[in-house]
Formats: C-alpha cells, structure tokens, sequence
C-alpha cells in the first residue's frame, strides 16, 4: 500500500509555523505523530481520498505527557478499508468539543469492529410517535426488518435505518446547531446505545430519542 502524506494545516492558526504529520505504516495499522505543544487548543487528523474534500477522523492525542501528539488507527476504517493511497492532514480547532471527541472516537471504534453484517434492535420516539423495531443488515444495507411495537400502529417504520445513520444523524444535528446533543456509547463497539437530540427548544415535537440493543454480528 502507498500512502502520500499531507504535511500539518493548522485552522485559525495565523503565521504561525506550521508543525509536522509523521506518518507511519505498519502491516493495517497508521501511526499519526504531530510535534507541536499541548495548549488549550485541539488538533484533529484528517484524511481525504483526493485532496479536495477532507473528513475528520479523530482528535490527535499526547498520550505521554513530554511526546508529541500521536494515535494510531486500522487502514480498514478509512473508505471501508479499501484506500490505497491518500492524504492526511493535522486541522487546529479553537478549544475543545467533548462531544465531537467522543463521537469520533466511538466512530474510530465502530468502524474498526467492520461489522456489515449484523442485527440490531431500537427503539425510538418523536413527539407521540414510538417505534421498536428489529433490523437484519447484510453488507452495510437493511436487509429485512421486524416490527415488535409501534404506536400508533398506522405508521410505518424507517426501513433502511442502519447504525451508521445513526452516527450520520448526531453528526447532522451537531452540524445543525442542535440545543440538545445527550448520546452514550457502548464501550466495545462503539455505537449511540442511547441517543436524544433536540434541534430547536422553540419547536415542538421534534425532539427524537432512542436506545439501541440486542447488536449481534451475522455470518
């Protein structure tokens, strides 16, 4: 595998001068390292497949408190494991976003799991609107769903509700501005267990909670 690396951007960082991205590639796992000082700032690793559109991947951390900061992460967790090439940067973010640390690090987590096959259940509610549904997923796409409970019983269910668009939806709502962002996280995989948001306090019936359970992998 060739991996082309993208010395350290820094967001909001004036003329300063910019630090370094080490990168280094052992069998499927990289390893970031970034020589800058710990202030009351956050860096944030990034990947792009082109160079042109850039996603988060997690909070650089110091993990010894005289070294760099540094992480390591599965090839498999960038495009489904299947890049062969790309670009990593270092992004500065003023302060810090607990919230946002935690949901990359518990994505980094679910990722890393690569389960595309597996069931799951959830219940979920908006407004007076409640559902419990079972999902089959097959390859990363619901592939049959089963409905438990469902009130009132004239709606029907999201059919192609994965756990990944769960991820997509606190991702979205923290993008929106949402007033309310309260998810926990399983601590070996990873996934929102229990979720609320509520994107606007001035709207009624929006807000939307639910727990998920019963995560099994499929063969």
């Amino acid at each position: 595998m060739t991996l082309i690396t993208f010395f350290g951007l820094s967001i909001g960082a004036g003329a300063q001068a910019l630090p370094t991205l080490k990168v280094v590639v052992q069998d499927e796992i990289l390893s970031f390292q970034l020589d800058v000082e710990q202030g009351k700032d956050s860096w944030i690793l990034q990947h792009s497949s082109d160079g042109e559109r850039w996603e988060d991947v997690i909070f650089l951390e110091k993990l010894v408190l005289e070294e760099d900061l540094e992480i390591e992460i599965a090839r498999k967790i960038l495009l489904g494991g299947v890049a062969k090439a790309g670009f990593f940067r270092a992004a500065k973010i003023l302060g810090d976003d607990p919230l946002y640390r935690r949901f990359l690090e518990s994505w980094v987590k679910w990722k890393t799991a690569d389960l595309s096959n597996y069931s799951y259940r959830v219940s979920l509610s908006q407004g007076g609107l409640s559902s419990d549904v079972r999902y089959t997923v097959v390859d990363g796409k619901v592939a049959s769903f089963e409905v438990i409970e469902i009130f009132p019983d004239i709606i029907s269910p999201a059919e192609d509700t994965t756990i990944d668009d769960f991820f997509e939806k606190i991702r979205r709502a923290r993008d929106q501005g949402a007033v309310i962002i309260d998810v926990t996280w399983d601590q070996d995989l990873g996934f929102p267990t229990t979720g609320y948001i509520d994107l606007d306090e001035r709207l009624a019936d929006e807000e939307q909670g639910w727990t998920i359970s019963e995560v099994a992998p499929r063969n």
